[in-house]
C-alpha cells in the first residue's frame, strides 16, 4: 500500500517541489499553505506522515504537532519539521531538517519515520 505524505509549507514553490520529490519515490501527496489547513486535511484524510515548515503564519510547526498529539484520531501521525536556521531549531522537540536539505537524507528519513516499529 502506498504511504501518504501531508507537506505543510506556506512556500508554495518547495511545498510543489516537494510533493514532486516524493511522488517521484512513491509515496502519495498532498500540500497545505498553512498550518490549520494541514490540520483540517489530517483530519478529513488518513495520512502516514506529516512533513512541516517551523515558521508559518498563524500557526507555526510546533503548534500544530501540539494539537495533532491532543486528538484522539491523530495523535499518532509522526511528524517531521523542517525549517531555514533558526532559533526555533534549538528548542526543537523532534527532528528539523534545516533547509535546504540533500534530497537522499530526507527519503532515508521518511522511509526511517515510516518503518513499522518491529522493524527499528
Amino acid at each position: 500500500m502506498t504511504k501518504r505524505i501531508l507537506i505543510a509549507d506556506d512556500d508554495v514553490d518547495i511545498a510543489h517541489s516537494l510533493g514532486e520529490l516524493l511522488r517521484e519515490a512513491g509515496y502519495e501527496t498532498a500540500s497545505a499553505t498553512s498550518a490549520k489547513a494541514a490540520f483540517s486535511m489530517l483530519g478529513e484524510r488518513h495520512y502516514d506522515l506529516l512533513l512541516t515548515d517551523i515558521n508559518m503564519p498563524e500557526m507555526n510547526g510546533f503548534a500544530l504537532k501540539k494539537v495533532i498529539k491532543q486528538s484522539e484520531t491523530l495523535n499518532n501521525v509522526p511528524v517531521i519539521f523542517m525549517s531555514g536556521y533558526s532559533p526555533e531549531i534549538e528548542r526543537a522537540p523532534s527532528l528539523v531538517l534545516t533547509k535546504p536539505f540533500n534530497h537522499n537524507d530526507l527519503l532515508s528519513v521518511i522511509e526511517l519515520t515510516l518503518m513499522p516499529e518491529t522493524a527499528h
